[in-house]
Parts: C-alpha cells; sequence; structure tokens
C-alpha cells in the first residue's frame, strides 16, 4: 500500500486513535473541530470549509450529478454495486447508497474513515469501509457496477495504475465516474487559488506556488481533457466520455449568492454555439465516463472519444 502522501502513515493512525477514542461523545461537527485541533498547521477557515462540503456542498452535488447521470445511463439506476473511491468523509455516500445493493468506502487516509463512520452513522446508511489506495483496491475483480473517484484521481501517486484497477474492479458492463479540476481552467486552482496554475510547466508552477504560498506544489497532478481520455483508453475501457463539469439546482443552492449569479451565468453561456467544447477545454471542473463495456448510448452533453 502505498503512503497518504499528505502525512505518515504512523501519524494517520494516532489521529484515527484519538478520533475513534472520542467518537462516541462527539457529534459529527465536533469530531470534526477535534481532527483540525490535532492539525494545527491547517488554518480554521479550512475547517470551516470541509464540514460545509462534507454536510453539504459533497451531498448536493453527489445527489445533481448521480441524477444527470441516470437520465443519460438508464442502468444506472440501479441497484449497483458501488464503490467509493477516495471517499474521504463519505459526503457521497448518502446518494450512492440509494442506488447501491452494496457500497464500498475506500480511502488511503484512516483519520477520514473514522470521520466518515460517524457521518455514515448522522446519514443512516450502511457502507463498508476500507483502508487502501486506489492504487491498491483490495476487492475482487468485476466486483462492482460503477465506481466513483470524486477530485481523487489527481492526487494518486500514478492515475494511469488508479485506471487499471477500476478496470479490473469493473464488472464486464461496468462504468467509471471521475471528477476533477481541469489542468486548463483560467480559474483559480482550487488547492492554492492561484489563477492559470495549470498552463505552466510544472517547475514554473511549483517555484510559483513556493514564492505566493510558502508551500511545495507536490502530491497534485492536473490533467486535461485529452490527457484523462488518453488515461482512460490505454487502461482499457472501451469509451470514454469527458466533458466540462455541470451545476445542478442542488448544488447551486448551496453556494454564496455571488457565486449562484455566476454559476447561472455560466449555465446560460452553455446555449452559445461552441460552448460545450470551450468548458471542456478550459472550464474550472471535468467529469470523465468511462465505460468497461461497448455502451453505446447517447450522451446528450459534452465532448465524446469512443476507443
Amino acid at each position: 500500500m502505498r503512503p497518504d502522501p499528505y502525512i505518515e502513515i504512523q501519524e494517520d493512525r494516532d489521529k484515527a486513535r484519538r478520533l475513534a477514542e472520542r467518537a462516541g461523545s462527539l457529534d459529527l461537527a465536533g469530531l470534526v473541530d477535534l481532527y483540525f485541533s490535532l492539525t494545527p498547521e491547517v488554518p480554521p477557515r479550512f475547517a470551516d470549509r470541509y464540514l460545509r462540503g462534507m454536510l453539504q456542498l459533497g451531498p448536493a452535488r453527489a445527489a445533481d450529478r448521480l441524477e444527470a447521470l441516470e437520465a443519460e445511463v438508464p442502468k444506472l439506476a440501479g441497484p449497483l454495486r458501488v464503490v467509493d473511491v477516495g471517499c474521504g468523509a463519505g459526503a457521497w455516500m448518502p446518494a450512492l447508497a440509494a442506488r447501491a445493493s452494496s457500497l464500498v468506502g475506500v480511502d488511503v487516509g484512516l483519520r477520514w474513515l473514522v470521520v466518515g463512520r460517524k457521518a455514515l452513522e448522522r446519514a443512516e446508511v450502511e457502507a463498508e469501509l476500507i483502508c487502501a489506495n486506489a492504487e491498491a483496491l483490495p476487492l475482487a475483480p468485476c466486483s462492482a457496477d460503477l465506481l466513483v473517484a470524486a477530485n481523487v484521481l489527481e492526487h494518486t501517486s500514478d492515475a494511469r495504475v488508479a485506471l487499471d484497477e477500476a478496470f479490473r474492479v469493473l464488472d464486464r458492463d461496468g462504468v467509471a465516474y471521475l471528477t476533477t479540476p481541469n489542468r486548463y481552467s483560467l480559474l483559480p486552482e482550487p488547492h492554492v487559488g492561484i489563477p492559470g496554475l495549470g498552463l505552466l510547466p510544472r517547475r514554473t508552477a511549483d517555484r510559483l506556488v513556493r514564492t505566493l504560498r510558502g508551500v511545495p506544489y507536490s502530491g497534485i497532478t492536473l490533467r486535461g481533457a485529452a490527457g484523462w481520455r488518453d488515461l482512460a483508453t490505454s487502461a482499457g475501457f472501451r469509451r470514454a466520455v469527458v466533458r466540462g463539469g455541470r451545476l445542478g439546482r442542488r448544488e447551486l443552492s448551496t453556494l454564496p449568492r455571488s457565486a449562484r449569479v455566476a454559476a447561472r451565468l455560466l449555465g446560460q453561456g452553455r446555449r452559445l454555439p461552441g460552448a460545450d467544447l470551450a468548458l471542456t477545454t478550459l472550464g474550472p471542473t471535468l467529469e470523465v465516463l468511462a465505460f468497461k463495456g461497448p455502451n453505446r448510448e447517447r450522451i446528450p452533453v459534452g465532448r465524446e472519444v469512443i476507443g
């Protein structure tokens, strides 16, 4: 097992143990507060952002995206054997559980799985949680119908190996659904907040992040649409659909007012000729639908590549 790129294994285990010792006496917000008290190098605003993402933005985004996928690929309505890779504290799991005959969450961070177990209890969702990384899934071949990796593979040490594992674990007609920041977006890079960072050569980007943020730009590898298409097809997927990410009504309702206005304008702009291609090329996020089998259902929005 490859370690979490952001923390040593023993430190992860120690934090997980301390969280587990208090999990029975704290509610979810209290457990998250405890984690960040054990991690003082993280600014308090990130703790607030994380809790909001776990309780509001993440579940809303998951519900919107999965509902849209069901409309495009009816077989994804379930019941499905679902694997959530990089599940973290389980923000996607309530929406996935509604479609699942079985649900497995995998994350390299044992500390986050402790928080995730508390979140699942709060949501009254049952799932098996496994501490492992995306490049070595401890799951049998052909044991899943749907594999989800939401903003995860850009953090792996080898995204191609992770996609090989996704292909292995999926059944013969299985689907992998990935979301990830777009390397070529002109907007601020979501991890360090510097606009257009992905357009720069890697060494230049690292020097800029060190200068402006005082930290190395490590553990993150962003790609554009073509990069994800090539990785998916080289891993063996028969068909890959790559497109700019979309905002749904639930996710939109969780955003600050100024962001909602901008998102609505962006949504209206999608109706213009060439807008989908522009968003796939330069938009802030990407969605990748990778089909293991020869699925030929029409995916109405975005750029499609058939391997």
